[in-house]
């Protein structure tokens, strides 16, 4: 289920969650799925189990991030000239 942290606690290792059912979760740092950076406003997915919400983690933490550019591949000393075309080159 997806979800909003309103308030966590890092010293004390716990939070509540606001569902996307309405409901309230209290969790607690071993309900977190890794170790992230959660705070108040966070958009979270968990699985509700009562009043708890287990496997928490941030949504934004799971967020692909876009892949770096790379420059295009240069033509080496060993790469082939310009096409011949019947003993010309293709360039005349």
């Amino acid at each position: 289920m997806r979800g909003e942290v309103l308030h966590y606690d890092e010293d004390h290792g716990f939070g509540f969650i606001t569902g996307a059912d309405g409901n309230r979760y209290t969790f607690a740092r071993e309900d977190l799925r890794r170790e992230v950076a959660i705070g108040r406003g966070t958009a979270i997915e968990f699985q509700p189990a009562g009043g708890r919400a287990r496997d928490v983690f941030s949504i934004r933490a799971q967020a692909a991030s876009p892949p770096a550019a790379t420059a295009a591949p240069t033509q080496t000393g060993n790469a082939p000239g310009a096409p011949q075309h019947f003993g010309r080159s293709a360039e005349s």
